[in-house]
């Protein structure tokens, strides 16, 4: 399994090794959830946990139509959201940082905000 220099993954509050996964169910990835089988028991990853672990160890399964919203997604956010932040911060801005960086996060079409 490729991971790119990364070595653990975040599920909950756990970080495990990648070295440990023996199987990733990535059904419901359109959901931005993948269920991962690991040494030290069955995990479900949602949101960003999920979406960062599949682009490390298997790009391809966020690619076609499914995700294709992921792809550039985090281009606006990378470019601008953080070093604006960054800059805001020295300014002594940092509540307009974190809420720039918040605003430049990329949602689904189809995300809704829980309360």
């Amino acid at each position: 399994m490729r991971h790119l220099g990364l070595r653990y993954f975040r599920a909950g509050n756990a970080i495990l090794p990648i070295s440990g996964i023996r199987e990733i169910d990535t059904s419901n990835v359109d959901l931005h959830e993948a269920t991962v089988v690991h040494d030290a028991g069955t995990f479900l990853l949602t949101g960003s946990d999920a979406i960062e672990l599949l682009m490390v160890v298997k790009p391809t399964a966020l690619e076609g139509r499914r995700l294709r919203w992921v792809r550039h997604a985090w281009t606006t956010h990378n470019m601008l959201g953080h070093p604006l932040m960054q800059v805001l911060a020295w300014m002594g801005k940092g509540r307009l940082g974190v809420w720039v960086h918040d605003a430049t996060t990329p949602r689904p079409q189809n995300f809704k905000e829980t309360p």
